[in-house]
């Protein structure tokens, strides 16, 4: 428990900070919408006319401007990345950071195991993603009840799929800082591979040849159209999600178990 509570205070301004990220994406994305539908027909007739493929780029491809969730798709498009920024950064950082502050052989000469203290580590990262997923969820529902009521389960289902994002990129962090045996350049290899990932569901939305890129993608896990129609989630690609995290979980473990610490 000592550990878990060294952790979060040791990130407590870092996550005050992102928590105010979220706060000014969603309420100045709710703030918009009333000057966008002022503009319904003006702003629908420039989405239209702008070419399909900077359409899909923007999440604006089928936007219907009347429509509160269906706007809030455009921007739920931004806080998915910035959660999933947020994400990749912790994971890497509770992991790199006991060498690159000299910290190792403090911890180290605890009285616990190296399973142990990932576990805990992972513990507190789980904690600060609850965190950031509750100020969006809350902030959310609090926005779109402004415009229109009886909407919490779309909103449930979004977060829900916000927040499986934003446990397989801590996941994806902790595993690149527990092999990579550098740990100075873990946040720079954590933010090149969730670019890849990023550009790689960029990728398969305009290209149809690249669908196969659908399974690779934690970005293309989650639908916010389709879960705010109802449709719910795809099996396949949960179960895939599902096993992306215990790979990487168990590369997690055995990387930081058997790696030669810097002291």
């Amino acid at each position: 428990m000592y550990m878990v509570l060294r952790e979060l205070k040791s990130n407590l301004k870092s996550l005050f900070f992102w928590g105010l990220g979220i706060l000014f994406i969603v309420g100045d994305g709710i703030v918009e919408y009333e000057g966008f539908q002022k503009s319904g027909n003006a702003i629908s007739s420039i989405i239209g006319a702008m070419p399909e493929s900077l359409q899909i780029i923007l999440n604006m491809d089928g936007l219907d401007i009347t429509d509160i969730l269906d706007y809030y798709t455009v921007f739920f498009a931004y806080l998915v990345i910035l959660c999933a920024v947020h994400s990749v950064m912790l994971g890497s950082s509770i992991i790199a950071k006991e060498e690159r502050d000299k910290t190792a052989e403090f911890l180290l000469a605890k009285p616990i195991s190296r399973e142990k203290i990932i576990l805990l580590k992972l513990v507190a990262g789980i904690i600060q993603l609850s965190m950031i997923n509750a100020i969006a969820w809350i902030s959310t529902f609090i926005g779109i009840s402004f415009y229109e009521e009886g909407k919490g389960m779309e909103i449930a289902l979004l977060m829900m799929g916000l927040y499986l994002v934003q446990s397989i990129f801590l996941l994806i962090g902790t595993a690149i800082a527990a092999v990579c045996r550098s740990p100075k350049i873990t946040m720079s290899l954590s933010a090149g591979v969730l670019l890849i990932l990023y550009i790689a569901s960029i990728m398969r939305s305009l290209y149809s040849g690249l669908d196969f890129l659908h399974y690779l993608t934690p970005f293309a896990y989650i639908d916010a159209h389709q879960l705010i129609n109802g449709e719910g989630f795809d099996g396949l690609l949960i179960g895939i999600a599902i096993i992306v995290m215990a790979a990487l979980f168990t590369i997690t473990l055995r990387g930081y178990s058997r790696r030669d610490m810097t002291l």
